[in-house]
């Protein structure tokens, strides 16, 4: 139970925050990085356990599939040229739960379609990727979710109505491919999240054939196979008008999406008189339900920006939204903040103007593991070009974004934090956890199962003020998804583990 005091003190920060007396700093810094090997767009961007960057694929000069990825390194700052054994253009790319990353089909060249069935394995170990199964179908935009029991499931098709009907499912166990009944709406690059039951919401994409994205939402069922209407509309029907965007504008695992409570955050927009207004909204893998998040100010609308896919920052508690000025050529970019405690939007004290032909249609964003953001790619002509020539140039920016509460007697809401992810995540016998206290107070930390079954207390005791780490074996515990759950008098928050044995 909270005592009076701290009721009255939460609700005097609610008060301050909604008389805008926050001292805020948003200063973003824009600098060119390394150029890549090959000059690349469409790509794919993963984090490996080692915080280095993936780049995988995409399409070179004269819109070629590229068969190759590329390795950014820091301390200097370097990428390194691989070669891969297929071509991936608008491939399916998953990173499983043993670090390993699937990358299946994509498109032959000049994005013809329905593309290759070919797959292969990048094994971050040692660098290499070999040869696996091969899809039951040729399929290009195509997208996936790790389920719980390890199984990738992949969403979608483009101008081919049965690989856009018939989603697979990859067991690494045997290397195969499966099918899976069919969709209601056969769709391309749609949105994949898996759901805490072992199943999977399926979120918008676009028709076979192009269009406007689909509204539909689907449920995949893995003890029946099969996908059932889960909703109408992303929203409800009172506000029916709402679109998400694709898969292929975030280009980067959707875990990266998650934020504290393990919900994704995502970006939707509608038109309304020929303006495009756009909107954050949190989808929930427990419940399976999607919400809107109601800022107190606006995010930016097309009058002024081209908003481009959101990124959660490392702390899980401020959303970026990269940003184009429309009209403006040279390309001029703004990156809003999210600010999740208090439901604001800031603005940039400084906005940066790119050379000259440097246009950003299917750059990929990617959050490092200091904090800055990874721009990678892009194209220096529009119109019919726009897909024949891609640009190898790299740009970092840092946020500098600094929430700064003006009155520091007031005690905060929150009196801990938990890491985004325990370290190492996936991990085989032993992880440590890590969390702040901003009063000495008793802390409980369990795992729970994803039937929601509590399986182990880790600890229940007191600690004191400031950081603490805490190392745990996992002993008994057989491999799979877990939540680790940690309480305090105040709040509970929850994170995905994933052990592998």
């Amino acid at each position: 139970m909270l005592s009076v005091k701290k009721i009255l003190l939460n609700l005097l920060v609610v008060f301050f925050i909604s008389v805008n007396q926050f001292a805020q700093t948003f200063n973003p810094e824009f600098t060119f990085g390394p150029d890549m090997n090959v000059a690349r767009m469409g790509h794919y961007t993963v984090q490996l356990e080692n915080q280095s960057i993936l780049l995988i694929g995409g399409r070179g000069t004269s819109f070629v599939s590229l068969d190759n990825s590329e390795m950014l390194t820091f301390n200097p700052d370097t990428f390194t040229y691989q070669s891969m054994n297929f071509y991936h253009d608008f491939a399916a790319v998953a990173q499983m739960q043993d670090g390993c990353i699937l990358i299946a089909g994509g498109s032959s060249n000049g994005g013809g379609a329905p593309g290759y069935n070919n797959a292969e394995i990048y094994n971050p170990t040692n660098g290499s990727y070999s040869a696996t199964g091969s899809l039951n179908y040729p399929r290009m935009m195509t997208s996936t979710a790790i389920l719980s029991d390890g199984k990738v499931l992949l969403v979608g098709g483009w101008y081919d109505p049965t690989s856009a009907a018939y989603p697979e499912l990859y067991n690494p166990i045997d290397s195969t491919f499966i099918l899976t009944g069919a969709l209601n709406t056969p769709r391309a690059q749609p949105i994949v999240i898996p759901t805490i039951d072992g199943g999977a919401m399926i979120i918008g994409g676009v028709p076979v054939y192009g269009g406007t994205e689909i509204k539909q939402i689907e449920y995949y069922d893995p003890n029946t196979n099969s996908f059932s209407i889960l909703q109408d509309y992303l929203f409800d029907s009172s506000d029916p008008d709402w679109l998400p965007f694709a898969q292929t504008n975030y280009n980067r695992p959707l875990y990266t999406q998650q934020t504290n409570d393990g919900n994704y955050i995502l970006i939707a927009y509608q038109q309304i008189s020929g303006n495009y207004y756009f909107t954050l909204f949190s989808v929930n893998p427990t419940l399976k339900t999607i919400s809107k998040l109601i800022p107190e100010s606006e995010l930016p609308n097309y009058s002024t920006h081209f908003l481009a896919a959101p990124i959660v920052d490392k702390n899980k508690n401020v959303v970026y939204i990269p940003s184009t000025k429309t009209g403006a050529d040279p390309v001029q970019m703004d990156l809003f903040a999210f600010d999740m405690v208090d439901s604001t939007v800031l603005s940039p004290d400084s906005t940066f103007t790119f050379p000259s032909a440097y246009y950003l249609s299917s750059a990929a964003f990617c959050l490092l593991d200091d904090g800055r953001i990874l721009m990678s790619g892009g194209h220096s002509q529009t119109g019919y070009y726009t897909n024949f020539s891609p640009i190898n140039k790299t740009l970092f920016i840092t946020p500098n974004f600094i929430p700064t509460h003006v009155d520091s007697e007031i005690e905060p809401i929150s009196d801990y934090k938990l890491n985004f992810s325990n370290y190492p995540n996936p991990f085989n016998n032993s992880t440590t956890f890590r969390f702040e206290l901003n009063k000495a107070e008793v802390v409980e930390l369990d795992v729970i199962n994803i039937q929601g079954e509590l399986v182990a207390q880790i600890f229940k005791r007191d600690f004191s003020t400031g950081t603490h780490n805490y190392y745990w074996n996992t002993n008994s515990l057989a491999s799979g998804i877990y939540f680790s759950r940690l309480k305090t008098s105040t709040e509970v928050q929850f994170r995905k583990i994933v052990l592998l044995k």
